[in-house]
């Protein structure tokens, strides 16, 4: 059996290293933000778990605040409506008075939290004036030391991965504690950097059980589980043929060797790959299916494919278990590498012997969801994925020429009897309305392969430029974004952070919605003319792609 993370003290650092100083009295508080209100909160947060692993190994108090497991009924709300800002004040007001006022405050999350962590910082700085305010993960990763333009209250940002910095954070906090105001001037602001542990096994378990119960007796954790990570229940642009009946989610690996211009893992120097070992997973899913009585483990993986022969090493161990216990599990990858055809000598290509999602399935793998974005070769190559999905050649597919690594990627799967869902993204640069609809036709022959169509993705993100990302290097981008919101550009290609950037920012709170400029104009990067691209976007948002299909 597993031991929980708070029974293991002065565990040596992930990179190799000890923290020799015990952080005994330090009381910390993690916080995190909500995300979309529409959907129900379906994904336990990882971050702040593993966080909250790290400290408690090393003695300190922790208390876990998750403002993102709320969500009132209210009368058309679909999934309900998250806790105003007062009451997640007075949420984090009780949680204090029972664990006592916290030396460190951190809280983090994704860009699209930029708006809640403004404000609650405001409330944080005036709840606790003595306490290290500190931000995170994928907001602070972004922005680094320009997020304290726009939130002057932080006393510190951490960017990158932060498993082994956040002692170092909490070393501090203690040192400086009580940290008083006025002494600010001789600490910071300061940004620490994080980085990613060399041996990702040595890491604790997330330490889920801060959240079986919060001060106000909301069984946090169990809310979570209760809803399912993927499906049409999770509103997340998944469709999938069966229930989730209780779920969880965990990360076999972090990272993504790839380049995707309008992907955020570029942003965080993550393009290495970093695994944990097989014995190292099944481990943790035999825990927390024990623990917790899950019936599916999601990896929330940025690219679980990556390696055959890592695959290869969970067909036994993590198979048996998911023989065993009848659990089920499912990931995220690409579909290039979902095909596994290898050139052949000739100007061909053959399909490996032995392929990864024949692997997957014989470990229990029911589910893989793709990032297709388009199934246009010219829009590809604009994304930076074209060489993968494009290298061997297309196949006629509904009177268009799609990529067949991107068709056989697919049969591979369904073959396997794995379900693979497929995202899409909309006005990428260099689409046009033919391009558009070579997309349209590759999901409407998903609908012929699968039988269903309830069970197969037709919603659309749209192309959208996220600070970080190497879609700020492209002119059209620069232009279009200098023209409709004033940004301004590095000679990396990154918009300086000033209040234009800000109001920019502002309006990044779902990947569905189309932005509107300063002038009320549609922001895309397509070919398309704005009443073309208006018009498509209401035909995909209302489902008929027959009808993109007749433009």
């Amino acid at each position: 059996m597993i031991s929980h993370p708070a029974d293991v003290l002065a565990a040596p650092t992930a990179s190799g290293g000890m923290i020799s100083t015990s952080l005994r009295g330090l009381r910390a508080m993690l916080i995190n933000m909500p995300l979309r209100e529409d959907a129900p909160p379906n994904c336990a947060p990882l971050g702040p778990a593993l966080l909250a692993a790290r400290l408690l190994q090393h003695e300190a108090g922790v208390a876990l605040v998750d403002l993102n497991a709320y969500r009132i009924q209210e009368e058309g709300k679909r999934a309900g409506r998250c806790l105003t800002l007062d009451e997640a004040i007075g949420l984090i007001r009780r949680t204090a008075q029972k664990h006592g006022e916290p030396h460190l405050v951190g809280m983090g999350g994704m860009i699209t939290t930029l708006r809640w962590q403004r404000e609650l910082a405001r409330e944080l700085r005036r709840e606790f004036p003595d306490a290290l305010l500190v931000s995170g993960n994928g907001l602070a990763t972004e922005f680094r030391e320009g997020l304290f333009n726009w939130i002057p209250e932080l006393d510190a940002i951490v960017h990158s991965e932060a498993d082994d910095v956040i002692l170092r954070v909490g070393l501090d906090a203690l040192a400086a504690s009580p940290f008083k105001r006025a002494e600010r001037i001789n600490y910071g602001p300061k940004a620490y950097a994080g980085d990613r542990p060399k041996d990702l096994d040595a890491l604790p378990l997330p330490a889920w059980d801060l959240l079986a119960e919060d001060v106000d007796g909301f069984r946090v954790l169990e809310n979570y589980l209760t809803h399912e990570i993927w499906g049409l229940e999770a509103n997340n642009s998944s469709a999938t043929p069966f229930r989730m009946t209780r779920s969880m989610n965990t990360v076999s690996t972090r990272g993504c060797p790839h380049a995707c211009n309008f992907c955020f893992r570029g942003a965080q120097g993550e393009r290495l790959w970093g695994v944990r070992s097989a014995q190292c997973i099944t481990q943790e899913a035999a825990w927390l299916q024990s623990r917790f009585k899950i019936s599916f483990l999601a990896f929330l993986d940025d690219n679980f494919l990556v390696s055959p022969g890592r695959i290869e090493d969970l067909v036994v161990p993590l198979g048996g278990l998911c023989r065993e216990t009848g659990l089920r599990w499912g990931t995220h990858g690409r579909l290039d590498e979902a095909a596994d055809l290898r050139p052949d000598g000739r100007g061909g290509s053959v399909g490996a012997a032995r392929r990864r999602v024949d692997a997957m399935a014989e470990a229990g793998c029911v589910y893989i969801g793709f990032g297709a974005e388009s199934a246009n070769p010219r829009v590809l190559n604009a994304m930076q994925k074209g060489g993968f999905m494009n290298a061997n050649g297309t196949v006629r597919i509904n009177g268009r020429d799609l990529p067949r690594t991107m068709v056989v990627g697919y049969e591979n799967v369904i073959a396997q009897k794995i379900h693979g869902n497929c995202t899409w993204i909309r006005g990428h640069i260099s689409e046009d309305i033919s391009a558009l609809q070579d997309s349209c036709a590759f999901i409407l022959w998903q609908r012929e392969l699968v039988g269903k169509k309830e069970n197969v993705n037709s919603r659309f993100f749209t192309s959208t430029f996220y600070p970080g990302t190497a879609m700020g290097k492209h002119p059209k981008v620069q232009a279009r974004l200098a023209e409709g919101f004033g940004l301004k550009f590095d000679v990396n290609g990154q918009p300086v952070c000033n209040d234009d950037l800000l109001e920019y920012v502002l309006q990044l709170d779902d990947a569905d919605k189309v932005l509107v400029d300063k002038n009320g104009n549609d922001v895309f990067y397509s070919e398309m003319t704005p009443s073309q691209f208006k018009k498509c976007s209401e035909l995909l948002d209302a489902g008929d792609l027959e009808a993109v299909m007749r433009l």
